[in-house]
């Protein structure tokens, strides 16, 4: 069931608008390096749940990405059951809802409802469908940050054994929760990146920031999402998503986005 489900995790997962290949391409490389699988049993990430640990046919995908197969044809909903430990988004929707309970979703044998864990850092990318098949130029971040969260993001050419030698980059994302958000970028490797641009779409469903920062340089807000999508830096907050857009150039070197969601006081402005 696992290979089967991964197959056809990764056909759906390529007719979004973005694409998971670099989230896919990180855990390769982790899975090489320590043997961690790829698609992981529920019991495997949530070993304190006993009610995962007969589940044979959910998955995470990674840390992050709760996989909730539908595997009967006909069916019109199904129940899926959110892990204790971890609070949960709705991939698409963003809907929020607490670990530890059982949802009843509607569903078609076409379709595969996957939720985001709390703390996750997933990179993605557009119009890229294969590893190697051309060069990435944009990543998007997709995190939620209410609890701290790390991930591994790696990058070489997709074709050569050069990272053999060293030539790769492995930038470690790490992020702290907090009326300030802070996001922190480490690198490490000699591969040039040709990412030129960084998204990051940030869950935060109570409100927008005050400020956003990135490598201690304050960004400009947009009020409208077509002048912030034409625009090659800056920040909007999309009432849709419920979550922060930060867009900028790529940094070369370690460095720190912050987003402030602190109160201040307009009389002392």
């Amino acid at each position: 069931w696992m290979y089967g489900g991964y197959t056809q995790y990764i056909r759906d997962a390529i007719k979004l608008r973005y694409t998971m290949i670099p989230y896919l391409y990180s855990l390769l490389r982790e899975a090489n390096l320590t043997g961690a699988p790829i698609m992981r049993p529920m019991f495997y990430e949530f070993q304190n749940d006993s009610k995962c640990y007969n589940e044979g046919i959910d998955f995470m995908f990674g840390p992050s990405i709760l996989v909730a197969n539908v595997v009967e044809e006909g069916a019109v909903s199904r129940s899926v059951y959110l892990p204790e430990g971890s609070n949960w988004y709705d991939y698409n929707t963003r809907s929020y809802y607490k670990g530890g309970q059982t949802l009843e979703i509607p569903v078609t044998i076409d379709s595969i409802p996957m939720f985001i864990r709390e703390g996750a850092v997933i990179p993605l990318t557009e119009g890229i469908n294969c590893i190697g098949q051309q060069e990435i130029e944009q990543i998007r971040v997709l995190i939620a940050p209410k609890e701290k969260g790390e991930f591994l993001l790696y990058e070489d050419d997709g074709i050569s054994q050069k990272y053999l030698d060293g030539e790769y980059l492995s930038t470690k994302i790490s992020v702290r929760p907090g009326e300030k958000i802070m996001i922190d970028f480490s690198m490490e490797g000699s591969y040039q990146s040709k990412v030129d641009t960084m998204v990051l779409d940030v869950i935060y469903r109570e409100k927008g920031p005050f400020w956003v920062t990135v490598d201690g340089r304050e960004i400009k807000q947009f009020l409208h999402r077509d002048k912030w999508e034409a625009a090659e830096e800056g920040w909007y907050y999309s009432h849709t998503l419920k979550s922060v857009q930060v867009k900028y150039k790529a940094v070369r070197k370690d460095y720190q986005v912050a987003i402030s969601f602190e109160k201040f006081d307009l009389i002392g402005m």
